[in-house]
């Protein structure tokens, strides 16, 4: 079963093929129609996540610091179920002051995120599937990753970055398929 590559633009590829693969063009297809939305919706409920994980890891070892901040961000919020949100990383690393209370919850955040973020995701009733605590774990190297740059998480959440990386992410698996 072969193809071919006839013209590739900025917009589209002209392709041909066998017609056997034409259930694998199809798949491969649905498969990048459908994973984007899903992509983005995952990879903005993982802040949230991790957030809550940490915030059940303060309290269960004591880090006053991090249970404070954390519970005041937590009790600022209108809803009645008092979740985490996107910016709220963004907010807490916002302070550069090395004397402040947010800076020593950045420490420790950071060190939640290197030492206990994996055993969380492991150890957590809610992810059942195998795969789910697979892109978890992709996302926890890129939060870490953010840590470490001038103004951490400030353009993680964008929405453009995130349609950006999930196209990034379509081409190399459509690459896969044939």
């Amino acid at each position: 079963m072969k193809y071919e590559i006839i013209s590739v633009t900025s917009s589209q590829v002209t392709l041909r093929a066998h017609s056997q693969l034409m259930p694998l063009i199809r798949k491969a297809i649905h498969n990048i129609q459908y994973k984007q939305p899903d992509q983005l919706l995952f990879k903005r409920r993982v802040i949230p996540f991790f957030l809550n994980q940490f915030y059940l890891y303060s309290i269960d070892i004591g880090l006053q610091e991090a249970i404070q901040y954390l519970q005041t961000v937590k009790n600022s919020k209108r809803s009645k179920q008092k979740k985490f949100e996107l910016g709220d990383i963004e907010k807490l690393f916002r302070n550069k002051d090395q004397n402040s209370n947010e800076y020593i919850v950045q420490k420790q955040w950071i060190t939640f995120l290197e030492q206990k973020a994996i055993s969380c995701i492991e150890k957590n009733g809610k992810i059942t599937s195998h795969k789910t605590k697979q892109m978890y774990q992709r996302y926890l190297e890129e939060i870490q990753q953010e840590t470490i740059k001038s103004n951490p998480y400030k353009y993680f959440l964008s929405k453009t970055k995130l349609v950006d990386e999930t196209q990034e992410t379509e081409q190399y698996d459509s690459q896969l398929f044939f």
